[in-house]
């Protein structure tokens, strides 16, 4: 693993570069925090990290970084990178790749646990964010008339999915909620999810609807378009990638749902909601 000083004499290590990550330099930020700075690649971001944050197709993951000197990053080639002054030559273990192999017969298998994973997922999310849908709650008694008529809207949104009318879903969902990704766009990026899933394993010609929500689901926020662009191409974060993974072994899937909850005040969770609800649809066709 590649060490180097940067300014200050902070050693840093790469432990992670992102397989899809471009090429190219990149120093106009678009947002920063603690742990995460976020840059501008078109209309969408790609983020360098720290070590709290799992791997992703477009992040960079470094250790002992002090995140307040870091302004530009850079890719050159496939396993060369420069964060500021200070070049790294990654080796393929260093590379996250997102891809999943599907054995034959894969569907099958997630169809068999998508109840499972329903109840589970109604037992780690109980009263947050969108799990209402899928738990079939009805408004609190302290609900406000804004909070109820936010909690239809989701609901016209989530009934829409279910019976396929996509261009109404996207209609009620998009943008709706609040927070650097409303709830609407994460349960439409988990939608694509499943859907996409479903598509690959299933042998369904979904593209035509998957192509329609990409295009339909389109914001002015970059977050919230890198989340578009890695749920229709299938670009796993890692904490999905273990979740996909183990729907088609014999792996632990309430730890896998608890990590993805973990992500985002509510944004894990809203994005499984949209994720168990594709693969819903999917079932039924």
């Amino acid at each position: 693993m590649m060490k180097a000083n940067v300014t200050g004499g902070a050693e840093i290590q790469v432990l992670s570069l992102g397989k899809q990550f471009p090429q190219g330099r990149f120093e106009r930020v678009q947002s920063r925090f603690e742990r995460v700075i976020n840059f501008h690649w078109e209309d969408r971001i790609i983020s360098l990290c720290d070590e709290s944050v799992l791997p992703a197709p477009l992040r960079i993951i470094v250790g002992n970084l002090r995140i307040e000197q870091v302004k530009s990053v850079r890719r050159i080639d496939e396993f060369t990178i420069w964060i500021e002054k200070e070049r790294f030559e990654l080796t393929p273990q260093q590379i996250y790749d997102p891809a999943v192999v599907f054995k034959s017969g894969a569907w099958k298998t997630i169809v068999a646990k998508i109840g499972e994973l329903t109840k589970i997922y109604n037992t780690v999310c109980r009263g947050k964010g969108l799990q209402y849908l899928l738990g079939g709650q009805s408004d609190p008694a302290s609900a406000g008339p804004l909070e109820k008529a936010l909690r239809r809207r989701f609901r016209e949104g989530y009934e829409a999915c279910l019976a396929g009318n996509f261009k109404a879903a996207i209609s009620c969902l998009r943008g709706l909620g609040g927070g650097l990704t409303p709830a609407g766009d994460d349960f439409l990026a988990g939608l694509q999810t499943g859907l996409g899933l479903a598509e690959q394993t299933a042998k369904l010609d979904l593209a035509e609807t998957r192509q329609f929500i990409y295009s339909y689901s389109f914001s002015q926020s970059p977050i919230v378009n890198t989340l578009r662009y890695q749920s229709y191409n299938a670009l796993y974060p890692q904490e999905w990638r273990d979740l996909v993974t183990t729907l088609v072994s014999n792996g632990d899937l309430r730890a896998s749902v608890k990590a993805i909850v973990a992500t985002g005040e509510t944004s894990g969770s809203d994005m499984l909601a949209g994720f168990i609800t594709g693969l819903a649809f999917a079932a039924k066709a």
